[in-house]
């Protein structure tokens, strides 16, 4: 392939690596998520989400019930609460998905209770909202999976 970019020239190469970078970046483009959605869960409780977004210096930036969450892929740390401690949090898109991993203590009651790993994915499914959960919480009595969706309707 190499042998072939460099036979068609430097401008031929130049358009093509152009081309290449335009389709890596459209293919981890950021879904457009404003908008408000109810959320009804198994238990029947419900939750109004409010979403925003805006692009800084390149970066979408989602505004998630007034949390700030760049879409970067950096790691942040996470301030300590009763529930959750020595945490971090990062989120990227892919493939039209926001995704947001939280690794961290998670405590119950005070006492340590296991390792939490956990990524929320959300995306759009028609004009709902989409959100699955996907991880474990480890403890010393094994691994316990974090597995769930629930599709919130747009208001």
């Amino acid at each position: 392939m190499m042998e072939i970019l460099i036979a068609l020239g430097g401008n031929t190469m130049r358009t093509i690596a152009a081309l290449l970078l335009l389709v890596s970046v459209n293919a981890y483009a950021c879904p457009e998520l404003t908008g408000s959605y109810t959320c009804t869960y198994q238990d029947g409780s419900s939750e109004v989400l409010s979403i925003s977004q805006e692009n800084k210096d390149g970066v979408t930036v989602y505004n998630y019930n007034g949390s700030m969450i760049p879409a970067d892929n950096k790691v942040y740390p996470v301030p300590d609460d009763e529930t959750l401690k020595q945490a971090t949090f990062r989120a990227w898109c892919e493939t039209a998905t926001l995704k947001g991993n939280i690794v961290g203590k998670y405590y119950n009651n005070g006492a340590l209770f296991g390792d939490l790993d956990m990524t929320l994915s959300l995306s759009l499914d028609g004009t709902s909202l989409k959100s699955v959960t996907t991880g474990a919480l480890t403890n010393s009595g094994g691994t316990y999976p974090l597995d769930g969706s629930v599709t919130c309707a747009r208001n």
